[in-house]
């Protein structure tokens, strides 16, 4: 909250999983629209869809720059809980997402997926040797930005945020 990232002002959290079945936050109310998540998704109808070329390239490029003050954040200085990918290198980094991408596909139990096992293992064998950690996103997309004005206003969805490369977002 105490960046140039706009998020909604976060008023409580409740960490008692009695409450409503999982731990939550309670948000301030933040006016504006937010893009189509419905199928066809933002592009195929809704407020991207209905808005004048200028007025859709402006909302795209406020996304990217919403993610460019992201990245840009000292990470490292905001007090964050432990994300994954927090380490002091990228190969760390990398290796922590590859361990919870792993550990998605064994919750998800979708058998054997040859070609994501191979990507994974081209990752742990050929890790960046370029970049840097940032603060990311994880689900950088339209339908996480409330709009006024075909202007982004705040930043939405953060339970994907992790720590690792900004190309990612």
């Amino acid at each position: 909250a105490a960046t140039r990232v706009p998020v909604p002002v976060v008023r409580w959290y409740e960490p008692d999983n009695a409450v409503l079945g999982a731990p939550f936050v309670v948000m301030e109310f933040i006016e504006g629209a937010i893009p189509s998540d419905l199928p066809p998704g933002f592009h195929g109808h809704g407020l991207f869809f209905d808005a004048p070329l200028q007025r859709r390239q402006s909302m795209w490029y406020a996304v990217m720059e919403r993610m460019v003050e992201l990245h840009a954040l000292n990470w490292r200085a905001l007090g964050l809980p432990p994300l994954p990918g927090m380490g002091e290198s990228i190969r760390e980094s990398m290796a922590s997402h590859i361990a919870l991408f792993e550990h998605w596909l064994q919750w998800a139990d979708l058998g054997s997926l040859p070609s994501i096992e191979q990507g994974l293992q081209w990752l742990r064998d050929t890790p960046p040797q370029a970049s840097r950690l940032s603060l990311v996103w994880g689900d950088a997309r339209p339908g996480n930005v409330i709009f006024r004005e075909y202007r982004a206003v705040a930043v939405l969805d953060w339970e994907l945020a992790t720590i690792g490369r900004p190309e990612s977002d």
